[in-house]
């Protein structure tokens, strides 16, 4: 949740430049919503349910086992949260323009907006 705030932080900058952001989540629709609402985003909060979107871009991957067992030991039920059995993950990626796949912090993306 805390890139979602950081990028929160930058998109007024972002409107300026005459860009827009959206953010894609695998998390199922309500608990994408629920994040919206307690950060305050500005932005929408779509959800890639089964890592679809993720997977098209090559982003998507499965936690080995030992991570997932960590995962699971600090109460974090990826499965419920997704609604899948597999405990996967998207890369986070930030595209600019279309051809591009970077991953600036959001405080440079706004800069290389300009």
């Amino acid at each position: 949740m805390m890139e979602l705030e950081a990028l929160q932080a930058v998109l007024p900058q972002l409107r300026e430049l005459g860009g827009s952001l959206v953010a894609i989540s695998p998390q199922l629709p309500s608990y994408g919503r629920a994040v919206r609402r307690r950060a305050a985003l500005e932005f929408d909060v779509l959800s890639d349910e089964g890592l679809e979107v993720a997977q098209a871009f090559g982003l998507a991957f499965t936690l080995p086992p030992y991570l997932e067992e960590l995962y699971r030991s600090f109460g974090n039920t990826l499965d419920k949260f997704h609604g899948e059995p597999a405990y996967r993950l998207p890369l986070t990626d930030l595209h600019l323009d279309p051809g591009s796949l970077r991953r600036p912090p959001p405080v440079v993306a706004a800069r290389l907006a300009k």
